[in-house]
């Protein structure tokens, strides 16, 4: 399989702020499954599982998948048509699946063992018409704007264009107001200070953390 190594599509959507690690594209194929198109990595998260010792990344590990429509967690979003965010595909469970999610479908998460070894958490679905676009942190989050701005996602669930936001340099302190405009806005923006910390500016609060890889 020749994998896609870098989709200005995912790579808009990652790199939009909030954390998220990767990108996958499911399409539908000719055959009828949901089989990998595309994936992106920032360049920090492959760094970070490299100095891991990990073999490969998640996007690769998992672009050996597929599923039909209905199956596993890609095919029924694709199915349903409906955006899905879970909290930890760490420890979802079946039951906990069918219980909060799908309200009576068994549906089973089939990369738990990769979602672990990778330290993959938090993670969001979005249904398009010929596919799946799943994003996903390192982090554990509690909503899918946790992960990529409102703004992004609305986008996604659209098919429209991703809104891209401009890296600002915070050493500039007259920058501050327009990121604070551009966050109230629905933006999460990633802004890199000397420290090298990320400085997260969203709906006007100020944040300061470090990306876990």
């Amino acid at each position: 399989m020749s994998l896609v190594l870098n989709s200005e599509r995912l790579q808009r959507i990652v790199d939009s702020g909030n954390g998220a690690c990767y990108g996958i594209e499911w399409a539908l194929s000719d055959a009828g499954r949901l089989e990998y198109k595309a994936h992106y990595n920032p360049q920090w998260r492959v760094e970070g599982v490299q100095k891991k010792g990990l073999k490969g990344l998640y996007t690769t590990q998992s672009a050996s998948h597929s599923f039909m429509p209905g199956e596993g967690l890609v095919g029924k979003v694709f199915s349903d048509q409906k955006m899905l965010f879970v909290q930890d595909l760490q420890v979802m469970s079946e039951e906990a699946v069918q219980d909060a999610i799908f309200g009576g479908d068994h549906v089973e998460f089939q990369r738990a063992d990769l979602a672990k070894a990778f330290d993959i958490h938090s993670a969001v679905f979005v249904p398009t018409a010929k596919g799946v676009l799943e994003v996903g942190s390192t982090d554990k989050v509690v909503s899918a704007s946790g992960i990529v701005p409102e703004a992004v996602l609305t986008a996604m669930q659209n098919d429209s264009e991703i809104p891209q936001a401009a890296p600002l340099n915070f050493e500039n302190s007259s920058k501050v107001p327009q990121a604070v405009a551009m966050a109230s806005s629905g933006y999460c923006l990633k802004l890199v200070a000397s420290s090298m910390k990320d400085i997260t500016i969203r709906s006007g609060a100020l944040k300061v953390s470090r990306r876990r890889a």
